[in-house]
């Protein structure tokens, strides 16, 4: 319970640094404002838990608890001693009905933006990426050494991860929209290598290649919808958005487990490529997402 409730708690923090970011950076800096914000975590994720072998063994349970509860002291006290100036109505109670409420708002402020057209392919990767994450051990059977594999999967889509989040600021000058769709339709394409390569290195290279793209785009949607959102919606926006995308993967992980059972693993790891492809062909024919040549605030924003 208490593991359940922690989780629940921190899962608050991303919609609300989300919320926060557009209020402290210009415009002109959210993506690499962004960029720093994704590397920070992706960086310390794949830090700890290359750690966290050696930890559990050297100390018990407990004493790591312990540590784990010392650790989040210093940013509790460095959140403490920050200021922020927040306008608006500040309510003292905060009831379900209103969160409901604010729910529906940020879904209608998603419907009548351009935001709508981007949310959609945004579940459909999240639900399929979570039915890789339940194909990947399956995957890591098809080479020697399963379980070092797996594990080589998943430190090869961390470092993917880190360099996209590193290399999106060289893009910042290029056409927004383009990078969307380019960034799909490349990583759908290297992801069809996959189930051609016998090779474990080959396979780790294009793990890391699709991971770059994800890396870029991942930043690039947090940047629009910071921006094309107005700041006194942008809470509901984040609050909407992530609770959608996460209600995606679940289903998406229930639905690989359940497919695993009858289809090849090489043909459901062909469906997140065929997705990307299928997504950033449909981008390319949207002339409002092709014509997003840079981040421009709504007037809100300003």
């Amino acid at each position: 319970m208490i593991i359940f409730i922690s989780t629940s708690l921190s899962a608050i923090t991303y919609p609300l640094e989300e919320t926060i970011l557009p209020q402290i950076v210009d415009t002109k800096h959210l993506i690499t404002a962004n960029s720093a914000l994704s590397i920070s975590y992706k960086v310390l994720d794949s830090l700890f838990n290359a750690l966290s072998g050696i930890l559990i063994t050297t100390f018990t349970l407990i004493h790591l608890y312990e540590i784990n509860w010392i650790l989040f002291l210093f940013p509790l006290l460095t959140v403490c001693f920050m200021k922020f100036s927040y306008k608006g109505q500040q309510n003292s109670i905060y009831s379900f009905n209103e969160y409901k409420t604010d729910l529906i708002e940020g879904y209608h402020a998603i419907s009548k933006s351009i935001l709508k057209k981007l949310l959609f392919p945004l579940i459909i990767v999240n639900f399929f990426g979570a039915v890789n994450a339940v194909a990947y051990p399956y995957y890591a059977k098809t080479f020697e050494n399963a379980a070092e594999t797996y594990g080589f999967i998943l430190g090869a889509i961390a470092v993917g991860g880190i360099i996209g989040s590193f290399s999106v600021n060289l893009f910042q000058k290029i056409n927004i929209g383009k990078i969307l769709i380019f960034g799909f339709l490349i990583r759908g394409i290297i992801w069809c290598f996959l189930p051609f390569t016998n090779s474990m290195i080959v396979a780790l290279l294009l793990f890391v290649l699709t991971s770059i793209c994800t890396g870029i785009t991942n930043i690039i949607y947090s940047s629009l919808i910071q921006t094309l959102t107005p700041i006194s919606l942008l809470g509901r926006v984040n609050a909407t958005v992530d609770t959608i995308i996460t209600l995606a993967m679940p289903i998406g992980a229930l639905f690989g487990g359940f497919i695993l059972g009858f289809l090849n693993i090489y043909l459901v790891i062909s469906f997140y490529g065929i997705i990307s492809i299928l997504i950033g062909i449909i981008y390319f024919k949207d002339k409002q997402i092709l014509n997003l040549k840079s981040l421009e605030p709504t007037e809100s924003n300003t």
